[in-house]
This record gives C-alpha cells, structure tokens and sequence, in this order.
C-alpha cells in the first residue's frame, strides 16, 4: 500500500481513541463525538474503497494498527506521572522485543550492507526519541488533545510516497482523508470546548 493510503488510515487513531476513552477512562462522549467518528469511518471507507478492485486486504492490517495505537495513547495517559518516560520506554521496548523474537529469529538474516544498518540505526532513534516525546507530552496533556498532532505526518508520508517510492496520492485520497482528518480535529475542538484546564499530573489543582 502506498505510504499515503497507510498514513490516512492511521489518522483514524484518535477516532479509535476517543470511543476507546468511554470504556478505560470512564470518560462521557456525546452525540457529537459520535458523529465525528461515524463521518471519519466513511473518510477511511472512501479512501479503501472495499468491494472494488483497488481494496487491498492489507488496509484491514493498518486498521489494526491504529486501533493499537488508540490504546498506546491511553494506556501512556494512565501510566503518566506514576512512572518515568524513560520506564515506560524500557517496558514497552522489551515487551515488543519479547512478543517478535519468536517471529523474527528463525527467519533472521544479517543484513551485508551499511547502508541497512544505517537505515536500521536510523529508524530505532527517531522510534526512540518519537516514543520519549510522546511519554512526556502525556504527563501535561489528556490523549484525546494530543491524538490529532499526528496529523503532521501526512505531509512527510505524502513526500516520501512520492520522491522515494514513485506513489504519488491518488483523487481518492484528496476526498478521503479531508473528511478523516475533519472528524479528529471536530473531535479535538469539542474535547477543547469541554475540558476544564488541565494541570501537570503531580501539582495540586
């Protein structure tokens, strides 16, 4: 799949995350909210098209894959000013590490040239730095606020599908993702409008 069509499929995360916030937060989600993520869910079924020939099986898999970011972002909430970003690196680092090596090992192979170590070093320290920010940010922050920051990201994942994988966006895209990323922002305004003023975990209110 191009990196476009993955990256506006991710963006359904804060959808995922605010009706997710109702049963792990014990937060209320209105009429309104509920319609954003109604209308974000058509944004990802005009981009997928499915039932036509240009539905690929693996979008299902980028859905997942936003759905586990979802509870990424609220599990960080929870965890926020009881443990350090840099412990919550830790865990999630070797968790990851023990659920794949069973996958990874028998199919490993080393990579011979040094611009794959390069590519792999390079990837493990803005995963790191990304991961440490985000720990951070969630100590100041609820998940819902921070979620549609994630936004941004269209803008490298549509340069790169472009200059490095010749995938430029296609008309489907341009209609689509508007009415994805429309309905996280309408969700972000509305968590706005409702939320009281937030203070750092840790200092008194």
């Amino acid at each position: 799949l191009p990196l476009t069509v993955t990256g506006a499929i991710a963006f359904t995360m804060p959808l995922f995350l605010c009706a997710l916030s109702v049963p792990l937060l014990g937060e209320q989600v209105g009429w309104r909210r509920w319609s954003a993520i109604g209308v974000g869910f058509l944004g990802v079924l005009v981009i997928v098209r499915p039932g036509t020939e240009a539905f690929h099986p693996a979008a299902l898999l980028c859905l997942a894959a936003a759905v586990f970011s979802a509870f990424y972002f609220l599990l960080t909430r929870r965890m926020a000013g009881r443990d350090s970003a840099a412990t919550q690196q830790f865990y999630v680092g070797l968790f990851a590490s023990v659920i794949l090596a069973p996958i990874a090992i028998p199919f490993w192979v080393w990579p011979t040239d040094p611009s794959v170590w390069v590519a792999f070093f390079t990837v493990g320290l803005f995963g790191f730095v990304g991961h440490q920010l985000i720990a951070v940010s969630h100590a100041f922050a609820p998940a819902s606020v921070l979620a549609p920051f994630s936004y941004f990201q269209i803008i490298f994942m549509a340069g790169a599908s472009w200059l490095l994988f010749n995938q430029p966006p296609d008309i489907w895209l341009y209609v689509g993702a508007p009415i994805v990323m429309g309905s996280g922002l309408y969700i972000w305004l509305r968590e706005r409008a409702l939320a009281k003023p937030v203070t750092p975990i840790g200092e008194e209110r």
